[in-house]
């Protein structure tokens, strides 16, 4: 994930175990979801750039949900 902290848009770079449909989501502090994207992937690397421009300062967490689980991270938006 870079960079973090963010203040117009943010890189979320994953390894994607095996192929399949994979959703990211940014949640904001209250638990609300923000922004959310979904994807076929092939397996391997994958990029998510999201937009982050309008929402407020803080710290979000961002989740990748696949076949093989969920990933959770934080990033500061400034």
């Amino acid at each position: 994930m870079f960079p973090n902290p963010a203040s117009e848009r943010f890189n979320l770079q994953f390894e994607a175990p095996t192929a399949g449909d994979y959703l990211t989501r940014l949640v904001a502090p209250d638990g609300r979801v923000v922004r959310e994207i979904k994807q076929t992937i092939s397996g391997g690397s994958a990029n998510v750039q999201w937009n982050i421009d309008g929402l407020a300062s803080g710290v979000y967490l961002y989740q990748v949900s696949g076949n093989a689980g969920i990933q959770t991270g934080k990033v500061v938006i400034r």
